[in-house]
């Protein structure tokens, strides 16, 4: 893996623990936190598609 998508899921950890903790205490509602996990997990698939988007990956049969 990439040092470049390791920091981007270091990043998306922190912000689901961060997220999930301001859920818990109540500061903001668990439809907000559904919406920005799913932003978080949007970007993440994108940056995965662009890395592995030019590259031939052969799977064993």
């Amino acid at each position: 893996m990439s040092l470049r998508l390791f920091q981007f899921a270091m990043i998306s950890v922190a912000c689901y623990l961060v997220l999930s903790l301001f859920a818990a205490l109540g500061v903001v509602s668990t439809e907000w936190l559904g919406d920005a996990m799913d932003e978080i997990v949007i970007t993440a698939i994108e940056n995965w598609q662009a890395f592995f988007g030019g590259k031939h990956v052969a799977v064993p049969v």
